[in-house]
C-alpha cells in the first residue's frame, strides 16, 4: 500500500495519492465482508465510490462542500486501515469521538484559523482548524450517512452504519431553534446598516450596499449570488425581476423592484449602463476594477468583514459583539422570508421565493411568529444607508 503517513507524523497522505492508497488491500472492493450482490457502479475502490457518489452535483458548492466532509472521512479511513465496507458501530462511534477532537492535532488540524487558506494539494494542507462543533457534526454526519445510502442502494455496501447514529443522535428536530438564533434582531441589523452607512471606502460602500441590498430583497443563496449574471436581470410590463438557478438547477422567478436604486447606483460605479440588458453575460459581483467576477467565498468574506466591524464599535453590547461575530449572509436569508410571514405574506408565496424543495422548509418562519420565547426581529424595510 505505500507509506500513508510521513516519518514525522506530521503531514497526511496527499490528496492526490488517495486513489493509489486505496487500490490496494484492505480497500479493494473484493475484500469487503459479505457483499453478496454485484454493485451497480463500476467503482473499483472508496474513492471512486465517493467520486460516483459526488458526480450527482452540479452546484459547485454543494459539491464542494460534501467533497470536504467526505475527504475527511477518507483520510480517517487511510489513517485507521478501514475500508468503509468494515466501518461498523463501533467504527461510527470512534470516527464521532475522533471529529470533536482530531488528534494528534499536529497531524489532523491547523495551528491557526489562519492557516485555513493553504490550498489543499500543499503538504501543509489540514482538513481541520478544531474539531466539529454539534451543529458541523451533525452536517457533517448526514452528508456521510447520504454517501453511505447511496452506496448501499447501488449494493457497493451492505449497511449504512451512519443512519443509525444520524437517528439516534439527533433524532430530535432542532430546525426552529437553529434558525431563530441566525436571525439578526433588530438592534444587529441597524448596527450593521449603520456600520455602512460610514464605511470610509466609497466604491467598496456602493459594492457591499448592493450585496446586502440583494440579500435582503431576494433571499437568495450565496452560491447564487455568485454565480448571477447581469442578463439573468429581466424587464416586463409588471416591472424588474430576476430569473436565479437554484439548488438542483431549478429556476425561479425573484421581483426586484425595491432594488432598482441600488442597481443603477451599483451599475454606475463600475461605469456600466444604468440598467442591465438581455445580451450582458457577466457577473453581478465583481472586483473593484468591474472586469473579473468574486467567488462566493470573497463575497462571504465581504459580508463577514462589515458584521465584524459594526461588532467592534464603541458601546456594542456583549451578547451583541458574540452574535455579529457569527454573522453570515446566510443570516440575512433567514431575515427575509421572517418579515415576509410577519408581513402576511403566504407560505406558498415565501417558498417560491426562496427557492425551498420542502413547504416544511418554509413553514419555520411562519412558526417563528408564535414564539413568545425571544424577540426575533420585528417588520424593517432595509432603511436608509
Amino acid at each position: 500500500m505505500g507509506e500513508l503517513i510521513a516519518p514525522n507524523e506530521n503531514t497526511l497522505p496527499a490528496l492526490h495519492r488517495l486513489p493509489e492508497i486505496l487500490a490496494g488491500s484492505p480497500f479493494n472492493l473484493r475484500n469487503f465482508p459479505n457483499n453478496e450482490q454485484s454493485p451497480i457502479i463500476a467503482s473499483r475502490n472508496d474513492y471512486e465510490a465517493c467520486h460516483s457518489f459526488l458526480a450527482r452535483f452540479e452546484s459547485k458548492s454543494t459539491l464542494r462542500a460534501y467533497r470536504k466532509e467526505i475527504e475527511r472521512l477518507l483520510l480517517w479511513c487511510v489513517v485507521e486501515k478501514l475500508s468503509f465496507g468494515q466501518i461498523n458501530k463501533e467504527a461510527v462511534d470512534s470516527y464521532i469521538h475522533f471529529l470533536k477532537n482530531p488528534t494528534p492535532r499536529r497531524l489532523w488540524c491547523y495551528a491557526s484559523d489562519k492557516a485555513r487558506s493553504t490550498p489543499r494539494n500543499s503538504p501543509a494542507w489540514k482538513p481541520f482548524v478544531t474539531g466539529l462543533t454539534d451543529k458541523a457534526l451533525k452536517q457533517h454526519l448526514n452528508i456521510i450517512s447520504s454517501l453511505f445510502k447511496y452506496l448501499s442502494d447501488a449494493c457497493y455496501l451492505r449497511k449504512n452504519p451512519f443512519a443509525l447514529c444520524v437517528r439516534e443522535k439527533y433524532a430530535s428536530d432542532t430546525t426552529h431553534f437553529t434558525t431563530l438564533e441566525r436571525i439578526p434582531t433588530k438592534q444587529e441589523w441597524q448596527l450593521i446598516l449603520q456600520t455602512l452607512k460610514s464605511w470610509p471606502n466609497e466604491k467598496e460602500k456602493v459594492r457591499l450596499k448592493f450585496i446586502i441590498a440583494i440579500l435582503f430583497y431576494t433571499g437568495m443563496r450565496l452560491s447564487e449570488l455568485a454565480s448571477l449574471q447581469w442578463s439573468s436581470f429581466h424587464h416586463t410590463q409588471a416591472g424588474w425581476s430576476i430569473f436565479i438557478i437554484g439548488k438542483g438547477g431549478k429556476p425561479r422567478e425573484v421581483v426586484v423592484e425595491d432594488l432598482l436604486i441600488d442597481i443603477i447606483d451599483y451599475r454606475q460605479s463600475l461605469g456600466l449602463s444604468l440598467l442591465p440588458e438581455k445580451n450582458e453575460v457577466t457577473p453581478v459581483i465583481c472586483n473593484l476594477e468591474g472586469d473579473k467576477g468574486i467567488s462566493d467565498r470573497q463575497i462571504f468574506n465581504l459580508v463577514k468583514g462589515l458584521a465584524l466591524k459594526a461588532a467592534s464599535g464603541e458601546g456594542v453590547d456583549a451578547l451583541v459583539k458574540t452574535r455579529l461575530s457569527r454573522f453570515s449572509p446566510h443570516w440575512i436569508r433567514h431575515l427575509c422570508p421572517t418579515l415576509m410571514a410577519r408581513a402576511g405574506v403566504d407560505t406558498r408565496t415565501i417558498q417560491r421565493h426562496l427557492g425551498h424543495s420542502s413547504s416544511r422548509t418554509t413553514e419555520v418562519y411562519v412558526h417563528l411568529l408564535n414564539d413568545d420565547k425571544r424577540d426575533a426581529v420585528r417588520q424593517l424595510t432595509l432603511g436608509d444607508y
